[in-house]
């Protein structure tokens, strides 16, 4: 579906849950998010902007989230961004976020009742969240590999590996420790998301 205008007003008009996960957005098409979702202007300047820490922030009608997720694969981390309320769920990526695979798939399907506004971002969250354990058992593998070698003879190649495994586990640690604050303040109740059984039309 394309991300346009009267795609958008038209979903909003039928008055009932989406989800919209959206790609390498446009410049053009944060107004949108401003303009036809009517998001407060604070929230999308902080979605046009990545690299930031992880945080939840409660707005009139929506709560503004940022979270992270890992890619294995290439030992990176994924930014998202969400938008929810009890009417839609947007997410925001600058990158390609495997992790939304299978919670799109069953989205799709409408299966384990993922047009509850909670329930999916739950669901999208717990992805990110998952998507760290095959980086961590990697480490696991490669801190087990580069043991050995470094006692039979340690060399460049090594000493290289290890420097990029203290990078890679420096940024997922600046990631991490904010996004358990933000799991905390929401878990104790001290901030409030939107709940399916306040939607309205």
């Amino acid at each position: 579906m394309p991300f346009t205008r009267e795609v958008v007003e038209s979903l909003l008009a039928r008055g009932s849950f989406f989800w919209l996960d959206l790609h390498d957005l446009r410049p053009a098409d944060f107004a949108i998010l401003r303009d036809v979702f009517a998001f407060h202007p604070l929230a999308v300047e902080d979605s046009e902007h990545f690299g930031q820490r992880a945080k939840i922030k409660g707005y009139d009608g929506f709560t503004f989230l940022v979270v992270f997720g890992a890619v294995p694969d290439d030992d990176r981390l994924v930014e998202v961004h969400c938008f929810t309320s009890a009417r839609f769920l947007v997410t925001v990526h600058r990158d390609d976020c495997p992790a939304f695979a299978e919670v799109r798939r069953r989205y799709a399907q409408r299966a384990d009742r993922l047009d509850d506004p909670s329930l999916l971002l739950y669901r999208i969250v717990s992805a990110l969240v998952d998507s760290f354990f095959p980086i961590l058992a990697d480490f696991d593998d490669r801190i087990d590999d580069l043991d050995d070698a470094l006692f039979a003879r340690a060399d460049e190649a090594q000493l290289q590996e290890i420097f990029q495994l203290k990078r890679l586990l420096i940024g997922m640690r600046k990631a991490l420790t904010p996004q358990r604050d933000v799991f905390g303040a929401v878990a104790v109740g001290v901030v409030q998301l939107p709940a399916a059984t306040s939607m309205t039309t």
